[in-house]
């Protein structure tokens, strides 16, 4: 049991996007230390939410082409395809919220227009 859930877990790291995520995470860390710029929980958490849905996005609307490459994750996508279409617009919601909360007016105004 214990086991299934750690595959389950790991499959979903792997193939989910969660470890291109932590990529952009790192990158946005590295930045932050290079010109010595406070970082936000919550810019940290809506930034691996964006990606995330960006990469589950890509990859529920590429199965197909994605079979002939990595086949593996074709599989897992297809089979949790409907829990990570649920996810996709979670991400997305949470980020939206967080951005909101945390916008200044201007922000708000500078990315509508």
């Amino acid at each position: 049991m214990l086991w299934a859930l750690t595959i389950r877990i790991w499959n979903e790291f792997l193939y989910g996007g969660h470890l291109q995520c932590l990529g952009a995470i790192a990158i946005l860390w590295a930045t932050s230390l290079l010109f010595r710029m406070p970082l936000s929980w919550e810019l940290l958490i809506s930034i691996y939410l964006i990606f995330y849905a960006i990469y589950l996005y890509n990859r529920l609307r590429e199965i197909q082409s994605d079979l002939s490459t990595n086949p593996d994750r074709t599989k897992y996508i297809s089979a949790n395809q409907r829990i990570l279409w649920y996810a996709f617009f979670f991400a997305v919601s949470v980020a939206i919220i967080i951005l909101l909360a945390k916008a200044t007016l201007s922000g708000i105004i500078f990315t509508l227009a």
